[in-house]
């Protein structure tokens, strides 16, 4: 009986699927905790469970997985923004509720991968292609959000204390809180800031204070 390739080479790249998220799951925590330079390709490969052949043979240079990690937050990011929007747009709510999509979306990505924000925060501050490219996507994010902000603005009295740039401020602060303080986890008894519970309750507090 013949083997069925198609079957085999499903298998084998689902399997190669999940050996590069477990490689991208175990770098993204290292990078945000320990920073990029403090981290190795033989701390990341042990992290993984994979050896530091299979790292190579995925990604190739560590810099390589930084680019990764960062291009598949960004990419889903920017794709369930796009989906929220057209969704928004096509049922021809006011410009309010699009805008609030959209800052809903960011508040529910930056919550579940906080993460991603130590590891924005961890190179903010570094000259060096890793923060160009950042600051480069941040500066796409902030003129796409600054153009919904000044079209909400115009008729909602709830935004006009800030402006856009403002408003940008005091979102990323509220959301990245939790993100850069762990030590906050050691000092409440009676919340678990890495739960849904916890997130679904600070999004409703973040969405009251910045909306009314």
């Amino acid at each position: 009986m013949k083997p069925n390739l198609a079957n085999s080479g499903r298998k084998n790249a689902e399997e190669a699927e999940k050996t590069r998220g477990q490689i991208l799951a175990s770098a993204s925590e290292l990078f945000s905790t320990k920073g990029f330079d403090a981290t190795s390709l033989r701390e990341i490969a042990n992290t993984a469970q994979v050896t530091h052949s299979t790292i190579t043979h995925h990604f190739g240079a560590k810099i390589d997985i930084w680019y990764a990690i960062a291009h598949r937050n960004i990419d889903s990011y920017r794709k369930q923004l796009e989906t929220k929007l057209g969704q928004a747009i096509h049922h021809e709510v006011g410009t309010l509720c699009i805008f609030k999509t959209a800052v809903e979306l960011l508040i529910d990505t930056l919550l579940k991968h906080p993460q991603l924000v130590r590891l924005m925060s961890r190179e903010h501050d570094m000259d060096n292609e890793r923060a160009l490219f950042l600051a480069g996507k941040m500066n796409e994010s902030h003129h796409l959000v600054s153009g919904l902000f000044e079209a909400a603005r115009e008729n909602e009295p709830c935004l006009q204390k800030y402006d856009a740039d403002t408003f940008l401020v005091v979102l990323l602060g509220l959301i990245s809180a939790p993100a850069l303080f762990p030590i906050l986890q050691k000092t409440l008894t009676q919340t678990n800031i890495n739960s849904d519970d916890f997130r679904t309750h600070y999004k409703a507090l973040i969405l009251s204070t910045l909306f009314h």
